[in-house]
């Protein structure tokens, strides 16, 4: 089978209970933080140190009134079973994840508590196994089915869908994301048969696709991760960072010398894992004889935030560039660079590999 090989390494963890303790995350109505007192999503961390690793078991509620989520983080990273709730207590969405990656089936129930679907992830593909309606009643024996899927609670309040037709279980024709009514991007089936997708925001034919695993996870759970991380860091004492050695850049433009790197929030397991999740398989990869990597200059300002990204060493394949970059900007929780102690511009180059392991 081809797919997209990304070289990542792990190592396994023998959990042993040594201490716990529980704290809680606030956030307002627009996910941003608050106070306790202010707070209208709060999420709980009991905090267990092991020998080995560390784990915190997460629960999400809604002004303490109903719980709307729960999973783990061992050695700060998605672990087992994910779990999302209706107000009624019902379980709406689960999913499961492995170091960070979506593995498995996604099912997903009506508020009443029945099954309405089962999204299957292979190959960086997706298959709705199971779809009914609220009685139970199976939709897909209809020679065309309407499918949709919300994604839950996103930062910013906005609806956000992937909807497209089945044609005898079969994906067909267009598959959309969209922003409340209006369509962000497609990826085109032909019986289950990825064709091709399409940007509408620069109305840009593209050959990967934009509908994958990772959009299925509820929004808001990678932007109140951000903040998560900070929060470990402040009650272990550690620094959950990954340095990349930079260049730093003062007001005249002139090259200086940086006291401080600048390092990414979540260290380097979470670059990994943020690459893991979001590389897709350009389709020039399937030509590549040996492992490829392409070279990517990433601006940060004073204030953590990445604003310029140039190819520094490329592939002769526009796709694999396009790729390259286009997962270099989800790299978005940077702490800046230091020069005499002031937080200052700078810039790094930072690899992103690709190679084709196609066994065909």
């Amino acid at each position: 089978m081809k797919n997209l090989l990304l070289l990542l390494l792990f190592t396994g963890i023998e959990l042993v209970s040594q201490s716990q303790n529980t704290e809680y995350l606030y956030f307002n109505n627009e996910w941003k933080n608050s106070n306790a007192e202010d707070a209208h999503y709060i999420r709980k961390l009991v905090y267990l140190q092991t020998e080995k690793g560390k784990i915190i078991n997460f629960t999400d509620s809604i002004n303490n009134s109903y719980i709307i989520a729960k999973g783990n983080y061992i050695n700060n990273l998605k672990q087992g079973e994910f779990t999302f709730y209706f107000p009624n207590g019902n379980i709406s969405k689960k999913m499961n994840f492995d170091k960070n990656i979506l593995v498995g089936d996604i099912i997903t129930y009506y508020e009443n508590g029945s099954s309405k679907s089962r999204i299957q992830f292979k190959d960086g593909d997706f298959k709705i196994k199971n779809y009914n309606d609220e009685l139970g009643n199976s939709l897909l024996d209809k020679d065309s089915t309407y499918w949709e899927h919300t994604l839950m609670f996103s930062p910013d309040d906005v609806n956000y869908t992937i909807s497209g037709y089945l044609v005898k279980r079969k994906k067909s024709g267009e598959w959309t994301c969209k922003i409340n009514d209006t369509i962000i991007y497609s990826d085109f089936f032909k019986k289950d048969k990825y064709l091709y997708s399409k940007s509408y925001t620069n109305n840009q034919k593209v050959y990967y696709r934009y509908i994958s695993p990772d959009l299925f996870l509820p929004l808001y759970i990678d932007y109140i991760e951000y903040n998560y991380m900070s929060f470990l860091s402040d009650i272990s004492n550690e620094l959950y960072y990954g340095e990349v050695k930079s260049t730093g850049i003062n007001e005249d433009g002139e090259v200086v010398m940086v006291d401080t790197n600048a390092s990414y929030l979540g260290g380097t397991k979470g670059i990994y894992s943020t690459l893991a999740m979001s590389l897709r398989a350009p389709n020039s990869i399937f030509k590549l004889k040996k492992k490829l990597t392409v070279y990517v200059e990433i601006y940060v300002d004073q204030n953590g935030n990445p604003f310029k990204y140039n190819i520094l060493r490329g592939s002769e394949y526009d796709d694999i560039n396009e790729e390259a970059s286009r997962v270099a900007k989800l790299l978005l929780a940077w702490r800046p660079a230091y020069s005499k102690g002031e937080p200052i511009v700078s810039k790094f180059i930072f690899p992103i590999s690709f190679q084709n392991s196609s066994k065909n």
